[in-house]
């Protein structure tokens, strides 16, 4: 399947180099840890009891940080960067990429910070903005994931030169 993106034609069946497969390789487990998250947040909305249930999504929303993190340095340290440089990064893929990056911690982070010292008198309604946090950031992670593997990595396959995707196995510490 073709795909235009910052007016460059993208074939999302490309065949990915090592640092881009990477990268690639860490997206189901994020996926799957983003999907028992919306579940378990759509669950615990449902039946009450909101101070434990917060508190017990809250040790998810940290385990999954703890993998997401640095998955989004490798993107946000190495490859776009090196991607803008070629694309630009004041306008186009990049910008979008970092604007969903930046969106989706926030999401997570005023959940964390929202159930840090959490209230045992927590109302439902507070209650219920806090779940949609955790949902609204997986949503934007999924959207995000699927973008990089359809447009951005194929993208960054064609553009980046041997040497680059060699800088990126390096920082990538894949041999």
């Amino acid at each position: 399947m073709s795909h235009e993106c910052a007016g460059i034609q993208v074939e999302s069946g490309t065949k990915l180099s090592a640092p881009l497969q990477h990268l690639k390789d860490e997206h189901p487990i994020l996926l799957g840890m983003m999907d028992e998250l919306e579940d378990l947040a759509e669950q615990l909305k449902a039946v009450g009891e909101a101070h434990t249930n917060l508190l017990r999504l809250r040790e998810e929303v940290v385990l999954f940080m703890e993998e997401l993190l640095p998955h989004s340095e490798k993107e946000e340290g190495f490859l776009f960067p090196m991607l803008g440089s070629y694309i630009g990064k004041e306008t186009g893929p990049i910008v979008v990429m970092e604007y969903q990056h930046e969106m989706a911690k926030e999401n997570f982070e005023a959940y964390l910070r929202g159930t840090f010292d959490l209230s045992e008198t927590i109302t439902a309604k507070e209650a219920e903005k806090l779940y949609n946090r955790v949902i609204e950031g997986c949503s934007i992670l999924i959207s995000h994931f699927h973008k990089e593997e359809n447009v951005l990595f194929p993208m960054a396959e064609n553009m980046l030169t041997d040497v680059d995707k060699a800088a990126l196995m390096k920082h990538y510490k894949i041999s």
